[in-house]
């Protein structure tokens, strides 16, 4: 990814608030679900959120 923007591809990163990119960033969650504590024990209401992100936009992408 960082090779595209580098060469001067117009990337969007779907990812936790907390990355480090330099694509344009749309945050899922704010930080990164690996970092919390406790530890989720179920990632299910997860996937929904992460999937539903790029669909209210998915008119704006050429690859997905």
């Amino acid at each position: 990814m960082e090779e595209l923007v580098r060469r001067g591809h117009d990337v969007t990163l779907f990812a936790s608030g907390d990355s480090q990119v330099s694509a344009q960033l749309h945050p899922t969650v704010n930080i990164a679900l690996w970092r919390h504590q406790p530890a989720y024990t179920d990632l299910t209401p997860f996937h929904q959120l992460v999937l539903g992100k790029p669909q209210h936009e998915i008119h704006r992408f050429d690859v997905i």
